[in-house]
């Protein structure tokens, strides 16, 4: 199955703003993704009762003087909820790839400007 899109909102500053939009639940199956400007975030909620993990790849196997750049990995302690990003164009891509360890608790929203 093709990894779960995350709708990208777009912030505004004139009149009231952008609503929030509806959250995504997480699919640690298929993974996420996002489309990516470059200053696009995700805020990420765990609901669980337990920390939970959002993995971020790189766009392509991106290496550092011939060291192999590992991916982003964030916890997400149990209860709270974190902005991460933005995430540069060059680096992820024009389409975010991302995934969690559960699909339970974890819900995403994704915002640009």
């Amino acid at each position: 199955m093709a990894a779960v899109d995350v709708p990208v909102t777009q912030a505004v500053r004139s009149g009231n703003g952008a609503l929030r939009p509806t959250q995504t639940n997480g699919d640690s199956v298929n993974g996420h993704t996002a489309t990516n400007n470059g200053n696009m975030i995700l805020e990420v909620e765990n609901t669980g009762g337990s920390p939970a993990t959002v993995t971020v790849n790189f766009s392509a196997a991106t290496s550092v003087d011939g060291q192999t750049v590992a991916p982003e990995v964030s916890t997400i302690a149990n209860g709270t909820a974190r902005i991460l990003g933005p995430w540069p164009v060059q680096w992820f891509g024009p389409q975010l790839s991302f995934t969690t360890n559960t699909s339970t608790t974890v819900k995403f929203r994704a915002y640009t400007h």
